[in-house]
């Protein structure tokens, strides 16, 4: 995820040229990159094969699993398909998580994201599309504010950039995904403040900025 947020800087042959900065991801100029959602991409295991629903590829890294369940089937709900993820394919093809930003979950009435890591009560729905709205969409219109909400690519860039957090401490697997909530009001708070640090902002912001 380091690697991912922040790219890395390749040794040169002559010490002399000038040093490069190499990035996997231009989080400035969303159009730089490349979308790429794939179905049913069969990955072969060390023993096993297994075939996620959809994976989103963003220049050609696998940085997002999704497992859908059908809301007709009996128990093949939300949690079945968090199971998938972090039981059945963790055990069978790990190398995939190692570029996964976040996973989705979904079982046609309520959609989820949240880290591979994460316990599944920490799963959340996306429920606001831009932040503004007043009322909250659950259920089914979770889905349709989750593709408009997080999966915008400038906004999604933005969550994989700046709202993954893994803690280097202790022996435990953590990673810290935002939920909409908290995106979204860290989105405005920051804005905020930039703006008060203009020449003809808050005195008292330009004086901490200083």
């Amino acid at each position: 995820m380091k690697l991912l947020c922040n790219g890395f800087q390749p040794e040169r042959e002559d010490r002399n040229e000038k040093d490069l900065h190499a990035y996997f991801i231009d989080y400035d100029n969303v159009d730089n990159n490349r979308f790429k959602l794939v179905s049913q991409f069969e990955i072969q295991g060390h023993e096993n094969k297994r075939i996620p629903d959809a994976i989103l590829y963003i220049n050609g890294l696998p940085l997002i699993v999704f497992e859908f369940k059908s809301p007709i089937r009996e128990k093949a709900d939300c949690s079945e398909a968090y199971t998938q993820i972090t039981t059945r394919y963790r055990r069978d093809i790990p190398e995939l998580f190692k570029y996964n930003a976040l996973c989705v979950i979904s079982d046609g009435s309520n959609t989820k994201s949240g880290s591979f890591f994460a316990g599944y009560g920490f799963f959340y729905a996306w429920r606001k599309i831009t932040g503004e709205e007043v009322v909250d969409k659950d259920g089914i219109d979770s889905l349709y504010t989750m593709i408009q909400g997080l999966f915008d690519k400038q906004r999604l860039l933005d969550v994989i950039h700046n709202f993954n957090y893994m803690p280097d401490t202790g022996n435990e697997e953590v990673k810290i995904l935002c939920h909409y909530p908290q995106y979204y009001a860290t989105s405005k708070l920051f804005e905020n403040i930039k703006q008060h640090m203009k020449p003809d902002g808050d005195p008292l912001l330009q004086s901490i900025a200083h």
